[in-house]
């Protein structure tokens, strides 16, 4: 998975996608960490939340996750997220139906 935060994200996106299609919506996640920590990794990784921020998990019991139906919008706005964690990968999740 490619991170957003590459400069040619857009164009590999759709150069995986079925010619002439685009998903329904978007999601943005941040993924941080290795393993499952149920088997005693370090992952943790958050949604990106309507406030533009990624959500711990407490927070994102109180904040809904981000929905965006174009995606130029949904890499702006990971792009642009006020508190990206170093080493990181910012992620594009896709709902097709």
């Amino acid at each position: 998975m490619p991170d957003i935060r590459d400069p040619d994200c857009i164009q590999h996106a759709r150069k995986r996608w079925p010619a002439g299609r685009e998903p329904k919506w978007f999601h943005i996640v941040e993924f941080y960490g290795d393993g499952d920590p149920f088997f005693g990794g370090t992952a943790d990784d958050r949604p990106l939340g309507v406030s533009g921020r990624f959500l711990s998990k407490e927070e994102s019991h109180l904040e809904e996750s981000a929905v965006f139906f174009r995606l130029e919008e949904a890499v702006a706005a990971g792009r642009a997220a006020s508190n990206i964690r170093p080493g990181s990968l910012i992620g594009l999740i896709t709902h097709w139906q």
